[in-house]
């Protein structure tokens, strides 16, 4: 582009100052581009929720090679007896979910019967205040 302007605007001397012009446009153009980008990502910066998403992506990201340094570092056996252990925490865990699931289905059956009974003796005092 450059060089088929000036190219055009050589032969003609009026408008000899038209590509400086073209370069001092395209310059604008180029610092407002870079202008539009630095404060996008000012904006997304000071955003506290999209900064720390940011942060957690790139803990992320360089969390493959830190453990793959450290798994390098752990023999096999221990590595199987933690497998064991986890898998003894899972089946605990699940186990204790089950027992909290149980829980909360006798509690729902006890709130529906001292409903049911609370319901009743607010039907029994309104009978009486009214007989």
């Amino acid at each position: 582009m450059k060089v088929i302007s000036r190219l055009l605007c050589h032969g003609n001397p009026r408008i000899q100052v038209m590509p400086y012009c073209f370069d001092r446009w395209r310059q604008w153009v180029k610092i407002r581009i870079q202008f539009k980008l630095k404060l996008a990502f000012t904006s997304t910066f000071a955003s506290h929720k999209r900064h720390a998403l940011g942060h957690a992506f790139r803990k992320w990201r360089n969390l493959e090679a830190k453990m793959r340094a450290q798994l390098a570092n752990v023999k096999h056996s221990d590595l199987s007896y933690m497998a064991v252990k986890n898998e003894e925490k899972i089946n605990y865990l699940s186990q204790a979910f089950m027992q909290g699931l149980d829980s909360v289905e006798d509690l729902t059956a006890q709130r529906d019967l001292l409903l049911v009974r609370y319901v009743g003796s607010q039907k029994l005092a309104l009978s009486s205040v009214q007989a």
